[in-house]
């Protein structure tokens, strides 16, 4: 698998804010990070949610990646590395990750 640059996580979210892009390649990438968390933040109600978004912004959903008890704060996101590794493959041709809330993606950027 390709080492991803961790410095392209920790920049996520900051910078210039842009109007949301409509069409397009998207991936849909979703976490659970304990088992308590399942009652609000159920996969099933996060790909759900995910892919009608996509529908609505008319992106074609090419995969979906599903990190199970996975912490944000970890570096060692086996399906999250699995899906950046896809994103910076030039050939996939990626123009969107879709998340259910920006706290199921990353904390970096996010205030405490």
């Amino acid at each position: 698998m390709k080492e991803v640059n961790k410095d392209l996580v920790k920049k996520f979210g900051k910078g210039k804010k842009q109007a949301i892009k409509y069409g397009g390649r998207a991936v849909v990438y979703i976490r659970v990070s304990t088992k308590d968390q399942e009652a609000g933040f159920s996969p099933e109600v996060q790909k759900d949610i995910c892919y009608r978004w996509a529908d609505i912004h008319e992106y074609q959903v090419v995969k979906c990646y599903e990190g199970e008890y996975e912490s944000a704060k970890s570096h060692n996101r086996k399906r999250f590395q699995e899906m950046l590794g896809f994103i910076m493959d030039k050939r996939n041709r990626i123009d969107a990750v879709v998340v259910y809330n920006i706290s199921r993606f990353t904390r970096a950027g996010m205030k405490s």
